[in-house]
């Protein structure tokens, strides 16, 4: 379904793109004050897979801009150019993906920022979220000092067989800030930068 703030997934379907590239199904809600996400998932049963999610933006406290996902899979997905440039709310959020369940796997996301607090690329808030197989591509967290997770900001749940390149952040955690009793395994972390050195 298709609500004020985004498209909603409640019940258990399977999101299926057409096509062997991810790019030939789009999902894309809009830009500014007012959207919370592209997608929300939230039923264990619900699968997407195939989708690119591209250039959605959000000005709203405490939003995400890409992926919004409760409980669920996102499977073989692209989400890039997503972008949550809040200016209030709390510490939570994530500029690709936000987590509060649910797996990600075999997906890159690239490109995507977070402008206040957490997690350019993902962020995890629970030990039932899982991110395997992915790819997390020059995702930044850029807000101040408090800044943390360029590329993923973990406060508990797994990560793992994971490649993360060319992320930044202004504050610590440049292309992963792990936190709580988060798991990471077999993950490669690469060519991370702190952007306030560089600035």
């Amino acid at each position: 379904t298709r609500s004020s703030k985004g498209f909603v997934i409640k019940n258990a379907i399977w999101l299926e793109g057409q096509g062997a590239d991810p790019s030939e199904t789009k999902v894309r809600y809009s830009t500014g004050n007012g959207v919370y996400y592209a997608l929300v998932i939230s039923n264990s049963l619900a699968k997407v897979s195939n989708v690119l999610v591209s250039n959605n933006a959000s000005t709203t406290p405490d939003s995400n801009g890409g992926i919004w996902l409760w409980q669920g899979l996102v499977d073989g997905c692209v989400v890039t150019n997503c972008n949550a440039q809040n200016s209030s709310g709390t510490r939570k959020a994530g500029g690709g993906i936000r987590m509060e369940g649910g797996t990600v796997r075999n997906s890159t996301i690239a490109k995507c920022e977070r402008t206040r607090y957490t997690g350019g690329g993902i962020w995890m808030g629970s030990s039932s979220c899982l991110v395997e197989n992915c790819r997390i591509v020059g995702c930044k967290e850029n807000y101040d000092a408090s800044s943390k997770g360029g590329g993923i900001y973990a406060s508990n749940g797994r990560i793992r067989n994971c490649l993360i390149t060319g992320c930044s952040c202004y504050g610590t955690g440049l292309g992963v800030y792990l936190a709580g009793s988060t798991v990471m395994e077999n993950c490669t972390v690469a060519n991370c930068t702190n952007t306030k050195n560089n600035s």
